[in-house]
């Protein structure tokens, strides 16, 4: 395996395994090295929790490396966690771009597919940051590539490819502040290097069996902050074998160009999280009857129009970049959030009662509003949410995001922080838009008569003004 030049589809599954293998060893470290661009400890979680999701269960192991690339990039799209994450899926789909159509690959392929990866990854931030794992993939690759005359074997490609990546993130503090006031190398550039090393030891035929993989996904579930239940996990996978199993009944040719169209069409292009497509279909697969109960659906908007006035559309688009960031950490690991629109963003947050989502939605809108500091008084706008608490099943996401986005315009209207859409300010809404119709109706049938009431001087009989009066004769 040590001389190896080609590259199949069976290999590259098994070094994704090694790679998610590698990084779970090391995944602690990665998350006590995470201070940007949120400092919240779950990098390396979020990191192995997608491309661990890309390394099991895959339909036809056998399969030509390009149909392999494209079904691992697809399931790291869809169990894509935080901020690293996202990054880390549209690396992976780039070099499946780059391997489109291959049945195997040589190194010089494989480095192209790399650069694929690398472009792909720039492409998915509006504005990226040198010093992360962006650097880190693109330096390593740009490395590796440089010496491909010198570089006989996967394996020594390979080595190009983890020696720079070492070199490439002990100099990040050098190209980010935050990185060296804490004394750490980028975390998510950590994350990337033990995926690579992962990924070159598989090349010595250490197989990671899917079992070892599912039961990792398990533990580390288990270990984060973000509890959830075993139960819930299961279900979680029924489900998407479930998927898999339809998705199976597909041709070749078909699948490949369903699942690259579905990557493009559930993705936000701007800040790289899910779209409203994205929501709606984790909507209906992945809220179950019995999870129903558990479930906020959050509306969550500020006013961007303010912002482009005094400043410009890419200080607005920063400020939607920086809400995405905040919202992905902030998602538990059975929550999901997509931007629906300009300033708009739709979450589904787990919570056990109305008081602790009240809490999390003040923890949250607190966090966000925190980008005011850096903007002028007169052009600050507030983050505002309206909450919706699925009480029942088998409400229509329609029906869903319109009650949702009602509680909003009510607490955008009051200046107030956020509300919860009950039934009964549900129905206080829908007694005023009744009335709002039937106003707008009488003015368009002429059913308001004006009329003129005179005022009489009693002692001199003379009139001293008169009064307007508007009456609606309501058939």
């Amino acid at each position: 395996m040590n001389d190896t030049q080609i590259l199949n589809g069976t290999m590259y599954m098994n070094m994704i395994r090694g790679g998610a293998a590698n990084l779970n060893k090391n995944r602690v470290a990665v998350n006590e090295l995470n201070v940007f661009p949120v400092p919240d400890g779950d990098t390396g979680d979020n990191m192995f929790m997608t491309i661990n999701s890309g390394a099991v269960n895959l339909e036809n192991e056998d399969a030509p490396i390009g149909e392999i690339s494209s079904e691992i990039a697809h399931r790291m799209l869809l169990g894509a966690r935080g901020n690293s994450g996202v990054i880390l899926s549209r690396i992976f789909a780039g070099i499946a771009n780059g391997l489109a159509g291959c049945s195997d690959a040589d190194i010089p392929t494989l480095a192209h597919a790399l650069e694929c990866g690398t472009d792909e990854a720039y492409k998915s931030v509006s504005s990226p940051v040198e010093g992360t794992i962006l650097t880190v993939c693109r330096e390593s690759v740009q490395y590796a590539n440089s010496k491909l005359k010198d570089t006989p074997t996967l394996k020594k490609y390979f080595e190009n490819l983890f020696t720079e990546a070492q070199n490439s993130l002990e100099r990040t503090p050098s190209l980010l502040e935050e990185l060296a006031q804490a004394g750490v190398v980028d975390s998510g550039g950590a994350g990337f290097l033990f995926i690579v090393d992962g990924m070159k030891n598989a090349l010595n035929n250490e197989i990671i069996p899917d079992s070892e993989l599912l039961a990792l996904a398990l533990q580390t579930s288990v270990q984060t902050p973000k509890t959830v239940s075993v139960r819930w996990l299961i279900v979680v996978i029924i489900v998407l074998l479930v998927i898999i199993a339809v998705l199976a009944t597909l041709t070749i040719k078909n699948r490949i160009k369903t699942k690259k169209n579905l990557q493009d069409r559930l993705t936000d292009p701007l800040t790289g999280i899910g779209n409203e497509k994205y929501f709606e279909q984790n909507f209906y697969h992945f809220i179950t009857p019995d999870s129903y109960s558990l479930y906020y659906i959050t509306y969550i908007s500020l006013n961007l129009q303010r912002i482009e006035k005094y400043y410009s559309t890419t200080e607005a688009e920063e400020i939607e970049c920086y809400a995405a960031n905040i919202l992905s950490s902030f998602a538990g690991e059975l929550d999901f959030t997509a931007r629906i629109g300009s300033g708009v963003f739709l979450c589904a947050f787990q919570c056990p009662s109305e008081e602790e989502m009240g809490v999390r939605a003040t923890e949250l809108l607190n966090k966000l509003n925190a980008y005011k500091e850096t903007f002028l008084e007169e052009c600050r706008t507030h983050f505002r949410a309206g909450i919706f608490h699925l009480n029942s099943a088998n409400i229509p996401f329609e029906t869903v995001l319109y009650n949702s986005r009602q509680a909003y315009l009510s607490v955008h209207q009051n200046k107030s922080s956020y509300t919860f859409a009950t039934a009964e300010f549900l129905n206080k809404e829908a007694t005023k838009s009744k009335l709002q119709r039937k106003l707008a109706d009488a003015i368009k049938n002429n059913e308001f008569k004006l009329y003129m009431q005179f005022i009489v001087d009693a002692k001199s009989g003379c009139i001293k003004g008169a009064e307007a009066l508007s009456r609606w004769h309501n058939p």
